[in-house]
């Protein structure tokens, strides 16, 4: 996201703080979304 600052121009100033100054917020976003998407072991 720090490549695309203008990507989120358009929304709310907290939106931009949290998703493209930190990008911790967005790999742990993407970790909970995998998580739950992603098929688990069947034993």
């Amino acid at each position: 996201m720090a490549q695309a600052s203008d990507a989120l121009g358009g929304s709310p100033a907290w939106v931009a703080t949290i998703f493209a100054k930190t990008p911790v917020v967005v790999a742990a976003l993407v970790a909970i979304l995998l998580n739950l998407l992603l098929p688990k072991d069947k034993k």
